[in-house]
C-alpha cells in the first residue's frame, strides 16, 4: 500500500514493484535449488488489510479471554518466486527482468 523507497527491496513484492516502475534494472532470482516444482523458495502471502483485521480480532478475542493465544493469519497456500512472477508481469519475456 504505497510504499516508496529509494533503497533495494528486503522482499520480493517490492522489488517487484521497482523493476516494474524501472527503478531497479532486474531482478536476481536466488536459490533454484529448492525441492518444489521450479526449485525456487515458496512464502504464504497475505494481503496487508487481511493482516490487520487480524490482529484486530485478535485484539477483540483478548478483551473476553485469558491467557496464550495463537493465530495462524497465513492462506495456507504457499507460492514460489517464479509463480509470483510470473502473476506480476504476466505475458512479459522473462529475459527482461530476470537476470
Amino acid at each position: 500500500m504505497g510504499e516508496v523507497s529509494n533503497c533495494i527491496p528486503n522482499n520480493l513484492l517490492p522489488y517487484i514493484d521497482q523493476v516494474a516502475l524501472d527503478k531497479l534494472p532486474k531482478l536476481a532470482v536466488l536459490g533454484g535449488d529448492y525441492p518444489i516444482h521450479d526449485g525456487t523458495g515458496v512464502r504464504d502471502y497475505i494481503h496487508e488489510v487481511d493482516l490487520a483485521e487480524g490482529h484486530l480480532r485478535a485484539l477483540e478475542v483478548l478483551q473476553t479471554r485469558t491467557g496464550n493465544h495463537v493465530w495462524n493469519l497465513g492462506t495456507g497456500q504457499g507460492y514460489s518466486v517464479l509463480e509470483m512472477l510470473n502473476a506480476s508481469w504476466a505475458g512479459k519475456p522473462s529475459a527482461l527482468w530476470i537476470k
